[in-house]
C-alpha cells in the first residue's frame, strides 16, 4: 500500500534512477519508474494505459521538478491525473525551474542547497502523509485470524488482505473529498455479505487513523436509537451536548464541537464518521427498499446505479480521459465490464457512441 510513482522527464533519468535507489534504501520496495527493468513498463505493454494504471494503483507521487519536466506535457498530464485521483504529491526540485501552477499549493522540497537535508525532509513528509515503508499493524497471536461470519475489525488489520484495490479507491476518494471539498457523503454500496463492513473497519479506518489530517470516529450502527448510538462514538465534549436532547440544534452543536476539537491550530483535520448499516436510519430492510425504489423510479437500485455510472463515464470520456481510466473512475470493475454494460444498455460500444460527429440520442 506504499507504492510510489516517480514522475520525471526522460532527460532526468539519472536523477530519477538515483531517487529510486534512495527510496529502496529507505524501505520503499514498491516503486514505479517507467524505464526501470524490474519496476518499469513491461515490454509490449501500451505505455499510456500502463502509466494511468500505475497512477491509480500508487499511494503517492514524487515529482522531479526541472526545466525539462516542467515543460513536458506528459509530466503535466501525470501531475493533473494524480491530483484528480486524490494522490499525495511530493514535488522535488532538482534544478532551477518555474513550477507549474498546479504544484504551487503543495509544499516542495528543494535539493539544491543541501541534497542530503532535502532527502531527509522528503522522507519525513512521506511518512507524515501515511506513506511509511514499515507500515504494518500489531497482531495479537491469541486472536483468531478469521472472525467467521462477523466482519473484520480494526484489530484485524494485520491479517486483512485481498481488497487492496477497493481499499485504495476508498482512501483516494476520501482524499479527494478532503482536498477539494464539495461532497461530504461517501456511500459504499454492495450486496449483503460482500465485505463492506470489513473493508471499512479493517482496511480503511486503520490507515486513516494514522494520517495526521484525519480524525476518525468509531463506527456506529443506528439501530433503534440513532442519536444515542451516535453519542456513544463522539468525543466526551461533543457527547455532553446530546445528553437528553435529540433535537436538530443539539446534533448541530455536537458536530460543531467535534469539528472544533479537530482543529490543531494549522489546517483543520477532516472528521470521518462511519455509519454501518445505513438503511437502519430509514427503517428499511433491503427487500422493502428495493420494492419501494422500483415503485417510485421504475427500476431497481442496482440498475439505477449502473445508469448513473454510465453517465459519469460518458462525461469523463468527453472530457478527454481514456477509456480504461473513465471506466475505473465511474465505478466499473474494468474496461471490459464497462463495455459489457454499455452494449447491453445502448446496443453499441462506448467508443462508437462517443466518437466525434456521432448524433446524440436521448432514450426515454
Amino acid at each position: 500500500m506504499s507504492g510510489i510513482f516517480i514522475s520525471h522527464s526522460s532527460r532526468d533519468n539519472t536523477a530519477a534512477d538515483d531517487l529510486a535507489t534512495r527510496l529502496r534504501a529507505q524501505g520503499y520496495q514498491s516503486l514505479f519508474l517507467d524505464f526501470d527493468p524490474a519496476d518499469g513498463i513491461p515490454a509490449g505493454r501500451h505505455w499510456e494505459r500502463e502509466i494511468y494504471a500505475q497512477l491509480r494503483a500508487c499511494s503517492g507521487v514524487v515529482v522531479l521538478c526541472s526545466v525539462h519536466s516542467m515543460a513536458s506535457d506528459w509530466c503535466f498530464a501525470e501531475i493533473t491525473h494524480a491530483r484528480a485521483l486524490g494522490k499525495q504529491l511530493f514535488p522535488l526540485i532538482i534544478d532551477a525551474c518555474e513550477l507549474r501552477s498546479v504544484l504551487l499549493d503543495t509544499q516542495s522540497t528543494d535539493l539544491r542547497p543541501d541534497p542530503e537535508a532535502g532527502y531527509a525532509r522528503l522522507w519525513r513528509g512521506m511518512r507524515s502523509a501515511g506513506l511509511d515503508p514499515t507500515d504494518s499493524f500489531d497482531w495479537d497471536v491469541h486472536r483468531p485470524p478469521y472472525p467467521g461470519l462477523t466482519p473484520f475489525q480494526a484489530a484485524d488489520a494485520a491479517v486483512y488482505f485481498g481488497r487492496e484495490d477497493d481499499q485504495r479507491r476508498c482512501l483516494d476518494t476520501l482524499a479527494q473529498m478532503h482536498r477539494y471539498g464539495g461532497d461530504r457523503l461517501l456511500v459504499l454500496v454492495g450486496t449483503s455479505g460482500s465485505g463492506k463492513s470489513s473493508l471499512v473497519r479493517a482496511g480503511v479506518i486503520p490507515k486513516l487513523s494514522r494520517m495526521p489530517d484525519w480524525q476518525v470516529l468509531a463506527p456506529m450502527r443506528p439501530l433503534q436509537q440513532p442519536v444515542d448510538e451516535l453519542a456513544r462514538v463522539l468525543p466526551e465534549d461533543a457527547r455532553a451536548r446530546l445528553t437528553g436532547d435529540a433535537s436538530e440544534r443539539a446534533l448541530a452543536n455536537a458536530v460543531a464541537a467535534v469539528a472544533a476539537a479537530s482543529d490543531t491550530g494549522a489546517e483543520r483535520r477532516a472528521v470521518l464518521l462511519v455509519i454501518d448499516q445505513l438503511e437502519e436510519l430509514a427503517g428499511y430492510d433491503r427487500w422493502q427498499l428495493s420494492r419501494d425504489f422500483r415503485a417510485l423510479l421504475g427500476t431497481s437500485p442496482y440498475r439505477y446505479l449502473q445508469c448513473r455510472r454510465l453517465e459519469r463515464a460518458g462525461r469523463l470520456l468527453r472530457s478527454g480521459l481514456g477509456l480504461a481510466a473513465a471506466a475505473h473512475e465511474a465505478g466499473f470493475a474494468d474496461q471490459s465490464h464497462y463495455g459489457r454494460v454499455f452494449r447491453r444498455t445502448f446496443g453499441t460500444t462506448p467508443l462508437a457512441w462517443h466518437r466525434p460527429g456521432q448524433p446524440r440520442t436521448i432514450v426515454l
